[in-house]
């Protein structure tokens, strides 16, 4: 049953959330959920990412709003120590005209997904406690995560 529009007692910064969630059990006596969102205007060249580290009560521990330069898409995340971990795809583009055929309901944004060799295949390692820069890492050869 859908009760009405969830907020997550209004942590969502960015008024979404993905459908992906991770669990970090890296401590034991304090396991916590960790979500994302994106949020891309096709008039920038970065993206907006929202990641929140639930505690078990759901209670927000820490929320970080990333710009990821080239970012075109979010679907999934990988937590490793210190960091969280997204894939630039090379597969996804948008553009204004783009955006309007999708939001009009006339394409979905799976008939975008092609890939453009002008785009990079990229692991980006964002810092978990936002001390420093994003590393980013080119893949040996272009794919997509979904």
């Amino acid at each position: 049953e859908t009760l009405g529009k969830e907020d997550l007692d209004k942590t969502l910064k960015l008024k979404r959330l993905g459908a992906h969630f991770r669990i970090d059990t890296s401590d034991p006596s304090n396991p916590r959920l960790i979500t994302g969102a994106f949020v891309r205007s096709p008039l920038k060249t970065s993206a907006a990412l929202e990641i929140n580290e639930y505690n078990w009560d759901m209670s927000l521990a820490k929320g970080k709003i990333f710009e990821v330069e080239g970012l075109t898409y979010f679907h999934d995340m990988a937590i490793i120590d210190g960091y969280y971990v997204v894939h630039k795809s090379p597969f996804v583009t948008m553009n204004v005209k783009q955006a309007a055929a999708i939001l009009s309901g006339t394409t979905g944004p799976d008939y975008n997904m092609k890939l453009n060799k002008n785009l990079p295949s990229q692991f980006v390692f964002l810092p978990k406690d936002g001390s420093s820069e994003p590393i980013v890492i080119d893949t040996p050869f272009p794919f997509h995560m979904y």
